[in-house]
């Protein structure tokens, strides 16, 4: 069996090692020169590992793609990080009771309300019924008014913008669920599992096309004529089984930009990790300050920071310049560092149009099933996660999900 898959983010290249391992013939199709989807990396010469051009991490509870770094024999190290919300009162952590304890602006009803239901989402298996009603409705009624007036609406609204209020609560159930105080990071970073999955893949004969373009794939028969774009000509090959991991476009997502700074010391104050802005009209979302999850040793010393706004896709962000960027967040970032500007040593900016999808209540009703109505042809994007949000967690599941499925069905 000869199968062509679409996409070399981590569900593309994880479709493809489950199914070279099971001795099927796999060609992944690339656009762009490099593999990782948002997972792709950046480096410095003097560097010892790469960095993601986005922000990740892993949680305990990421089974899948914990086995599948076992398999590979990536170690994946996890260590306890500091995670805050600013607001006009300051720093306040919301990772532990103690930190809900001292969250300005709530009484202690709103601090009983919003910790026991924080509680009883992180221990509630899937409930359908949280499909059917809107995360705000559902804090508001679990929670109270002065908790999301306080804590969630303003998340809610630096990520979500105008669609806020229209979010499923199970999306608020999802990320609750899964979060864990102890974060993981694979040994050499998210590349180095990439690079072995890669290897895998072509030990067992399997190909990876980069710079290839898909233009069309189409039904001849029992096979698929697919048409790419290789050194500039149009070229046809044909194959038994198409699997696309390319999102259909069929709801609404949101894109986001990083602006990473290298700097000579740390940003964040009492080395916390990923910081929530929980203040109205700021130009960014959250900042993640990498180093205080992975020792700066394996970056020459340099602490590495980002700052990310996720944005609708057509959004003027998209066509700002690094420097541009960074001066439309220096009154902001100087708010929380005021000399930061001293420590600079450089900066990059990474962007990616698609980066969140926007599921909407119901979903599970009319999700894009694995096996589309074409015989033979598969989808298998970040749009079909759900219950759960986008993560690398999933995108490894998902390809083995749909791995199974062809295998299941040759």
């Amino acid at each position: 069996m000869k199968i062509a898959i679409i996409g070399a983010g981590f569900t593309g290249l994880s479709a493809g090692y489950f199914l070279s391992q099971k001795g099927v013939d796999v060609a992944i199709f690339e656009k762009e020169s490099f593999s990782g989807g948002l997972a792709a990396s950046y480096s410095v010469e003097s560097w010892r590992w790469p960095l993601e051009q986005h922000y990740h991490h892993l949680f305990t509870s990421d089974y899948e793609i914990k086995k599948l770094a076992r398999a590979l024999g990536v170690k994946i190290n996890y260590r306890r990080v500091k995670t805050s919300n600013l607001t006009d009162n300051g720093y306040f952590p919301l990772d532990s009771p103690l930190g809900l304890l001292l969250y300005p602006k709530l009484n202690c009803l709103d601090k009983i309300r919003t910790g026991f239901t924080l509680l009883v989402l992180k221990l509630l298996p899937f409930q359908k019924s949280l499909e059917k009603i809107t995360a705000k409705t559902f804090i508001l009624k679990c929670m109270g008014g002065k908790s999301w007036k306080v804590i969630w609406q303003p998340l809610f609204e630096g990520k979500f913008g105008l669609d806020a209020n229209k979010i499923p609560a199970i999306w608020f159930w999802a990320r609750i669920k899964k979060r864990s105080s102890y974060l993981g990071y694979p040994k050499g970073g998210f590349a180095n599992l990439i690079t072995k999955i890669i290897q895998v893949i072509k030990n067992q004969g399997g190909k990876i096309y980069f710079n290839q373009k898909v233009v069309s794939y189409k039904r001849e028969g029992k096979s698929f004529r697919l048409t790419y774009v290789r050194n500039g000509k149009l070229t046809t090959e044909i194959f038994d089984r198409v699997v696309s991991t390319i999102p259909t476009g069929k709801i609404k997502s949101l894109g986001i930009t990083n602006l990473l700074l290298r700097l000579n010391r740390s940003f964040l104050p009492d080395k916390i990790y990923w910081l929530n802005i929980g203040l109205k009209n700021f130009s960014f979302l959250s900042i993640v300050e990498h180093t205080n999850l992975i020792s700066s040793q394996y970056y020459n010393s340099e602490h590495l920071v980002y700052v990310g706004k996720y944005l609708p896709k057509n959004h003027p962000d998209f066509s700002l310049t690094k420097d541009a960027l960074l001066i439309k967040y220096d009154k902001d970032l100087t708010k929380i560092r005021p000399d930061y500007k001293k420590s600079v040593i450089d900066f990059e900016i990474f962007k990616s149009p698609y980066a969140q999808p926007i599921i909407p209540l119901n979903y599970s009703s009319i999700i894009q099933p694995l096996k589309t109505k074409i015989p033979g042809l598969y989808q298998a994007s970040m749009e079909q996660v759900y219950p759960w949000d986008r993560g690398t967690n999933y995108a490894v599941a998902l390809g083995k999900k749909v791995a199974d499925e062809i295998i299941k069905q040759r």
